[in-house]
C-alpha cells in the first residue's frame, strides 16, 4: 500500500499560550486575584514542561466546513483524481456531527462524493492507524481501488465538549485534571491510499482495564458502565483524561509491543508519533538513538486522530522513500506501531506557519 496524496490543514485561528491562559481564566471566573495568579503560573509551567508553544482553533462552523471540504479537494487535485475515483471514504475522527449515520457519510455529502462507500473507524487517537490497516485489507482483497481517510478534529468550538467546561477550574487540582483537554487543537488530515509494492506492517495491543484513564462521554453513557466506575462518570457530554497515567502506560506498553513483534525502534529513517505531548515522546525514543521525532504537538496541539498524518507532512519533501515508524497510544487504552515506506513528495504543502 502507498499514500497517493496527503494534506493536513489546522484551524484558522492561531492561539498562543498567553491567549490560552486568558481563555482558562475567563472560563473560571469569578476567581480571587491570588487564585488567578496561581493558575496562570501553573498553567505556564505545565505548557512549558510538555513543550507546547501554540495550537489552532477554528473561528466558526463555516470555517470547519471549508477546511474539511477544502482539504479533500486539495488531496484529490494533488493526486489528479476526481471524487468518483474514490471507492471508500473512512472517517477516523473522534469529532462528529452525528451518531447515525456514519460521520463519513456526512463528510462524503459535504464533499460531493455521493457514490462511494462511507463508514467510520473510531479508536480515539489511534483512529488513523486503524483506518489505514482496514484500508490495506480492502485494497489487498479488491474491496477498493482507492481509499480516502478523513481525520477531521474540530472540538474546541465554544459550547462543545471542551470549551468552556474543561477550561473551568477553581483550584490547582482542577487544572491538573483538566490540563490534557487544554492541549487539544483543531485540524483535518486527508490521506488517499492505493495499492503499492510493499505492504504496511501493523502491531496493536489493548488494555481495556485502563479505560478510566481517558474517555469522552455521551449523556446516556452510564447505562454501559460498570457499577464501580459509575461514580466518576461525568453527566452529559464530557471529557476525562489522566495525563500522567496515560503516558506511564503508553511508554511501557509500546515498548512491550515493540519487543513482542521484534521491532527495532531505532531502525527507521523517520519516527512519527501521536501528538499528545512533546517531551515524553522525545525522551522515550532518545534511548534508542532517535535524534528527532516527528510530532506536531508543540505548534499544533493534540489534533487527536489527525496527529500522525500531520506529523508525516513535516518530513522533508525531497524525493525518495523513507522507512517510517508511526507510534500511537489512545484512550481505551490501545497501543499501535506501524511500519511502512513513505515518499514525502506526495505531501501537499501547508498553507500557514505554525502557531506561536
Amino acid at each position: 500500500m502507498r499514500i497517493r496524496s496527503l494534506v493536513f490543514r489546522p484551524g484558522d485561528r492561531s492561539i498562543s499560550n498567553d491567549e490560552l491562559a486568558e481563555q482558562v481564566v475567563a472560563s473560571s471566573r469569578p476567581l480571587g486575584a491570588a487564585d488567578e495568579r496561581r493558575i496562570r503560573r501553573r498553567l505556564s509551567r505545565l505548557l512549558s514542561y510538555v513543550g507546547a508553544r501554540g495550537r489552532y482553533w477554528t473561528s466558526d462552523d463555516g470555517a470547519v466546513r471549508d477546511a474539511v471540504a477544502g482539504a479533500i479537494e486539495e488531496a484529490l487535485a494533488a493526486a489528479s483524481l476526481s471524487p468518483g475515483d474514490i471507492d471508500v471514504l473512512i472517517s477516523t475522527s473522534v469529532d462528529r456531527a452525528v451518531l447515525e449515520p456514519a460521520q463519513a457519510a456526512v463528510i462524503a455529502n459535504l464533499a460531493g462524493m455521493f457514490d462511494c462507500s462511507a463508514f467510520d473507524v473510531l479508536e480515539g487517537c489511534n483512529g488513523w492507524l486503524r483506518g489505514a490497516q482496514i484500508a490495506q485489507a480492502l485494497l489487498e482483497t479488491d474491496g477498493a481501488r482507492r481509499v480516502l481517510l478523513v481525520s477531521a478534529e474540530f472540538t474546541t468550538s465554544e459550547g462543545g465538549a471542551i470549551r468552556p467546561d474543561q477550561y473551568r477550574v477553581s483550584s490547582l487540582a482542577d487544572l491538573r485534571r483538566r490540563f490534557p483537554a487544554m492541549t487539544i487543537g483543531d485540524g483535518v488530515a486527508v490521506t488517499i491510499l492505493e495499492p503499492g509494492d510493499t505492504p504496511w506492517r501493523f502491531s496493536f495491543s489493548a488494555r481495556s482495564d485502563l479505560l478510566p484513564l481517558c474517555y469522552a462521554t455521551l449523556p446516556t453513557g452510564r447505562r454501559y458502565v460498570a457499577d464501580e466506575a459509575r461514580g466518576a462518570w461525568p453527566d452529559g457530554i464530557g471529557f476525562v483524561a489522566d495525563g500522567p497515567g496515560l503516558f506511564h502506560h503508553a511508554d511501557r506498553s509500546l515498548h512491550e509491543l515493540a519487543a513482542r513483534d521484534a521491532i527495532d525502534l531505532g531502525g527507521f529513517d523517520e519516527v512519527v508519533v501521536h501528538a499528545a505531548t512533546g517531551r515524553r515522546w522525545d525522551e522515550g525514543f532518545q534511548e534508542y538513538g532517535v535524534a528527532r521525532v516527528r510530532n506536531v504537538f508543540p505548534d499544533f496541539g493534540n489534533v487527536v486522530s489527525a496527529s500522525i498524518p500531520a506529523g508525516l507532512t513535516t518530513i522533508d519533501p525531497t524525493p525518495g522513500p523513507r522507512r517510517v515508524l508511526a507510534a500511537g497510544a489512545s484512550a481505551g487504552m490501545s497501543f499501535a506501531l506501524a511500519r511502512f515506506s513513505f515518499d514525502p513528495t506526495v505531501i501537499v504543502p501547508p498553507a500557514r506557519r505554525p502557531a506561536g
